[in-house]
């Protein structure tokens, strides 16, 4: 496997879901969980896991064998310092890194690996792919972009770095997954909706 990384963020407060929504049960497992199995079916083995609200909790819940958790002591700031402290985890040898939000548990794997075999195949500085036009997640981001990663502020998003640079491949994906997060009961209803209707 080409030395790519994936970065998953689950270090928000969930506030306006009135719990810790990485641990919300989804059949089998919490959100979080179907995250990290996601990543590993896609071949991905450099997991950097972001956590801050719940942390404890999280860990006890799930207990990430072989992920690396990351503890995110300023998540109260914004997405910003999650990223950062994500991508400040990262190795030397690591060329690119896929970044996971924890509440997007319905990410094909195969969609994960399409976005790697893309990268792979025409370098870009980034990757984004879409469903019926509209970008979602995960984004892969090259190398040449942590630096611009770590300077990231507040709640500024990762994708705030993307804006006017050249070299942005948008890799259109039959996986309404990768628009689908959960921060409301309607969210979670509709996330539901999806899984049982892919596990029939």
């Amino acid at each position: 496997m080409f030395p790519i990384a994936a970065i998953i963020l689950a270090a928000g407060r969930s506030t306006r879901i009135g719990s810790a929504k990485q641990l919300i049960r989804l059949g089998d497992q919490p959100l979080l969980g179907h995250v990290i199995r996601t990543v590993r079916q896609a071949g991905l083995d450099d997991i950097v896991l972001v956590l801050g609200s719940a942390a404890d909790e999280i860990v006890k819940d799930i207990a990430p064998e072989g992920v690396r958790v990351r503890i995110n002591a300023a998540y109260a700031e914004g997405m910003a310092t999650s990223v950062r402290a994500g991508v400040e985890e990262l190795g030397s040898e690591c060329k690119a890194a896929l970044i996971f939000l924890a509440d997007q548990p319905m990410i094909l794997s195969s969609t994960v690996t399409n976005l790697i075999a893309k990268y792979q195949e025409l370098r870009p500085t980034a990757v984004i792919p879409t469903y019926r036009g509209q970008r979602g997640n995960p984004v892969l981001l090259d190398r040449s972009l942590f630096s611009k990663a770590i300077a990231l502020q507040g709640d500024e998003g990762f994708r705030g770095i993307l804006q006017g640079l050249p070299n942005v491949l948008c890799v259109e994906v039959d996986d309404p997954g990768v628009l689908i997060d959960i921060d409301t009961a309607e969210d979670l209803e509709r996330c539901e909706a999806l899984y049982r209707a892919r596990i029939v």
